[in-house]
């Protein structure tokens, strides 16, 4: 599932597995390049932000590009519900609690957050939101944190 890879890259902090995805945009040469992947009706993106940090926080989303019927959403609510059980479950990520009215539109969203930072050194959060009129489903990890982002070299850190 596209969701996996897109976890398992960012807790790694290693390259997004994409066998079996075509490449829509971008290059897929650099360690994190921007860029799009698709395979059917799936669309995996990533890239960085850029938070002015020694450490580009890394993005990694799924969507879908074509309308989801209501079935195809619980489906999509059903794997992600999966997941976050055992996320939480295996004590790594707590669940956020999203602000009140968020988001605005007829939709479900939940977050889960992690306890610790990866080996980049940032913090990760897991997001999925639905919106059944829209016929969309995204699910997405990202690293989080107070910029800067990462460990600091050596040097700074004496200073």
């Amino acid at each position: 599932m596209a969701a996996d890879r897109c976890l398992a890259a960012i807790e790694s902090g290693g390259k997004l597995e994409t066998a079996g995805f075509d490449l829509a945009r971008g290059d897929a040469g650099a360690d994190w390049p921007t860029a799009t992947w698709t395979q059917g009706i799936v669309l995996m993106r990533q890239f960085d932000r850029q938070a002015g940090g020694n450490v580009d926080p890394r993005v990694c989303e799924v969507q879908n590009t074509e309308y989801l019927t209501l079935g195809q959403i619980a489906d999509a609510t059903g794997a992600y519900a999966d997941m976050m059980t055992r996320l939480v479950e295996g004590g790594a990520y707590y669940p956020r609690q999203l602000p009140p009215g968020w988001p605005k539109l007829p939709a479900m969203a939940s977050e889960l957050r992690s306890a610790t930072a990866g080996p980049r050194g940032c913090r990760m959060a897991v997001s999925f939101v639905t919106e059944p009129v829209a016929g969309m489903a995204i699910f997405s990890v990202s690293e989080i944190g107070r910029a800067p982002c990462g460990t600091l070299p050596a040097e700074e850190k004496a200073g």
